[in-house]
């Protein structure tokens, strides 16, 4: 009885046999590079020592091919040349498609089932830690990345103009995460700080922020601002800035990082601070009140009358919580009105298609980016690894991460001379289509797939001519 064929038949065995064509592909192209090298190279300054074989992990499936191994009398070491010349690292040898489909899967998924994804999904395998090694290999490039721009070595490689706003908003706040070995100095828990920055709303789009950036690390206060400032200052020009508005929730490492521009208090964490910290419904109310309507002098007024009211008749705890609460209002009596609402504060248009509005984004931020992947499922991390991994999140959603992931990457456009002949032949490619157990039924019952042969013959010949 002849087998059926169905299509997922069809399209998984097209799909394996197109990956195996195309590793075909790599490492014949491959093998003529290392010839070429061999015959080009410096022989006086490189001796040629032996053949190794390696393996490249790809999309595709396991590239393996050979090159030759060389001794430098120069620099006194052994050497590839054509790792070399191809921009292999040699640090698990995982291609950059593999690299950049996994900066994608981590955002969301454990390491483990980003892991297994890819294994499912492409001809490969990949481990729980090989996944883990690349993301800290991605998460320290782009903190090498960082730390030139902090040196003003790199601003022109992401934007070869800055952009010019009147009007800039800095959103920060902490996130708490579970460290992996905790001590009695720090504890069980270590904070990664988060800033967003962004433009303004979109007029059309009321929820949708314009020119969005996210900045986070498991880095001290100093370091972090360095780092915003750095990141900042590639992307805008800013002696341009008219008003530069931070809000945050009046943390001390967020009190030391905003020196510049205006600083307001979050409204959302003032609200909260009144609500947790006064018992009296009616009273707690009433401050809310007092301060959605802008008057500060009745806030306090309404607090200090309220402490006078329970010291000494209420519990020692009671009257503990409202001091906390005055103090925390006293320390940041400038900040409690927002930037719109100040009369000393000027407020630029904004310009067309975007408006201005109350601030307050961090929270969903920190929940979308850090919160749902780092926090929940009794998750802990190493400071190292956690900072690596929210580097990675932060780039991805900032739309740099491919760039990181391919710097650097050789253009083979031109780096090699190819000779006008095939590296590799029809009966190649028969060779490899041959081995499908389907092959035969494709070539007996479906006529357009007898010609497969053919037609993949064409392109791979017009493939094979640098």
């Amino acid at each position: 009885m002849e087998e059926i064929l169905s299509f997922s038949d069809l399209e998984s065995e097209i799909y394996k046999m197109s990956c195996e064509i195309g590793r075909l592909i790599i490492t014949q192209i491959l093998d003529e590079c290392d010839k070429q090298l061999m015959a080009t190279r410096d022989k006086s300054r490189y001796v040629s020592k032996s053949i190794g074989k390696t393996t490249i992990k790809s999309i595709l499936g396991d590239i393996e091919f050979n090159r030759r191994y060389y001794y430098d009398k120069r620099k006194h070491h052994h050497i590839y040349l054509l790792d070399e010349k191809i921009g292999l690292d040699g640090e698990g040898l995982y291609s950059k498609m593999i690299e950049s489909v996994l900066s994608d899967l981590v955002n969301d998924l454990s390491y483990e089932r980003a892991a297994a994804v890819i294994t499912e999904v492409y001809p490969t395998s990949l481990s729980k830690t090989g996944a883990w090694d690349i993301i800290q290999k991605i998460g320290k490039k782009i903190k090498l990345e960082q730390k030139a721009l902090e040196k003003q070595e790199m601003c022109s490689q992401y934007r070869e103009e800055k952009k010019t706003v009147k009007v800039l908003f800095k959103e920060t706040d902490g996130v708490m995460l579970k460290h992996q070995l905790p001590n009695k100095k720090n504890g069980n828990k270590m904070e990664a700080k988060m800033m967003t920055v962004y433009e303004g709303w979109d007029e059309n789009a009321p929820k949708r922020l314009v020119g969005k950036t996210v900045i986070g690390g498991m880095i001290s206060s100093n370091k972090f601002k360095k780092k915003t400032d750095a990141v900042i200052g590639g992307i805008y020009n800013i002696d341009e800035i008219d008003l530069c508005v931070t809000n945050g929730d009046g943390a001390g490492w967020i009190d030391s990082i905003s020196e510049d521009g205006l600083y307001q208090l979050d409204r959302f964490h003032v609200v909260k601070m009144i609500r947790e910290n006064i018992e009296d419904d009616n009273k707690k109310e009433e401050m809310v009140k007092a301060l959605r309507s802008k008057d500060i002098g009745e806030l306090f007024d309404l607090l200090t009358t309220y402490i006078n009211s329970i010291d000494g008749v209420c519990p020692k705890k009671k009257v503990k919580k409202a001091n906390k609460l005055f103090g925390y209002l006293d320390n940041h009596k400038d900040n409690l009105l927002r930037y719109n609402e100040r009369k000393d504060v000027t407020v630029p248009n904004p310009p067309a298609g975007m408006v201005y509005k109350n601030m307050g984004v961090q929270e969903s931020q920190n929940c979308a980016l850090i919160t749902m992947r780092m926090k929940h499922k009794r998750m802990r991390w190493s400071k190292k690894g956690a900072d690596n991994l929210i580097n990675v999140i932060c780039s991805r959603k900032n739309g740099t991460i491919r760039k990181t992931i391919m710097a650097a990457e050789p253009d083979l456009r031109g780096a090699f001379k190819m000779n006008n002949e095939r590296i590799f032949s029809a009966n190649d490619i028969a060779e490899v289509v041959g081995k499908n157990k389907y092959y035969n039924s494709f070539s007996a019952s479906m006529p357009a797939v007898g010609g497969l042969n053919r037609g993949l013959s064409k392109i791979l010949l017009s493939l094979s001519h640098v």
